[in-house]
């Protein structure tokens, strides 16, 4: 066997090799993009330190850093779905198959980690913000939160159909009873956070404060505000020390009545004699309560 019939050879064997170089390309990238999603934080990091100003590092490790798991999964997976251009002309059918996963996957977790930064900036640089401001931090940063991640979600699930050709909302308005009993589930929702956001706008209480409401279903209440919750506030009746959970959507709907900030406080004294007074000695009686009490009602 001379050369020539040594590089046929090597010619005809390599020639499926070749055929199939798209998809081993797309096996090895995708290897590497395992590999360096794992790095990612690190180079970003490295990035920032050299390039950026201090302000731009202190942020970098007061949001991004203690969510170094959220940004390296995320960045593994946008690097594999990169990996999949080498099976769009060569393997369409897997690439079919693997797409909306993929897809799926960079959404999903870019949306969990914009929620986990936007959870780190509220921590550090909203807290300040909000006792200036006089609000009660924790209760606020929950419905914050909540809110945040509520429209995250939502938006998540818009983009994602939206990548995918997919009508979210014909196809919940083809659902017919499914769909009405689900926006009827909706609505509840959105009720009772609208009314905690209302309650949080509009602070009828805060927190502390002793108020009086009238419950449809029975009489008075009067106590102590424990919380504020997103669904519910709870109150700590004054006389017999029990709990009350009222819904913030009913709450928003009822006559409150704020006693802390009552600018005055009235008592009613009860002055008892051994015996009836001459009329001097009520005028003097009178006089001296006038007096005294001038200085209260100015």
């Amino acid at each position: 066997m001379n050369v020539s019939d040594i590089l046929e050879t090597l010619q005809i064997d390599l020639a499926p090799s070749l055929d199939a170089s798209p998809t081993f390309n797309f096996l090895l990238f995708l290897i590497v993009a395992i590999l360096l999603g794992r790095y990612t934080p690190n180079m970003v990091q490295l990035f920032v330190n050299r390039l950026a100003e201090e302000n731009t590092r202190t942020a970098y490790q007061n949001l991004v850093q203690p969510v170094q798991g959220a940004f390296r999964l995320t960045g593994t997976f946008i690097l594999i779905s990169l990996s999949l251009i080498w099976l769009e002309e060569d393997n369409p059918k897997l690439y079919t198959l693997l797409d909306p996963f993929i897809t799926f996957a960079v959404i999903a977790s870019l949306a969990w980690l914009v929620s986990r930064v936007f959870r780190q900036f509220v921590r550090f640089y909203g807290i300040d913000l909000l006792r200036r401001l006089g609000r009660e931090v924790d209760e606020l940063l929950l419905v914050l939160e909540t809110l945040f991640n509520v429209i995250m979600g939502f938006l998540a699930a818009v983009i994602f159909a939206q990548s995918q050709d997919f009508n979210l909302v014909g196809l919940i308005a083809s659902l017919g009873i499914g769909g009405l009993a689900i926006a009827f589930a909706a609505q509840k929702i959105l009720e009772q956070l609208l009314s905690t956001i209302v309650l949080y706008l509009d602070r009828p209480f805060i927190p502390g404060d002793y108020i009086r409401v009238t419950l449809s279903s029975g009489p008075n209440v009067y106590g102590r505000v424990e919380s504020i919750g997103i669904r519910s506030t709870k109150l700590r009746t004054s006389a017999k020390s029990t709990l009350i959970v009222i819904p913030n959507s009913t709450l928003a709907n009822l006559d409150i009545e704020n006693v802390t900030r009552g600018k005055k406080v009235m008592v009613m004294l009860y002055l008892d004699f051994s015996q009836d007074l001459k009329e001097e000695d009520a005028a003097l009686v009178k006089q001296v309560v006038t007096r005294s009490t001038g200085t209260l009602y100015s």
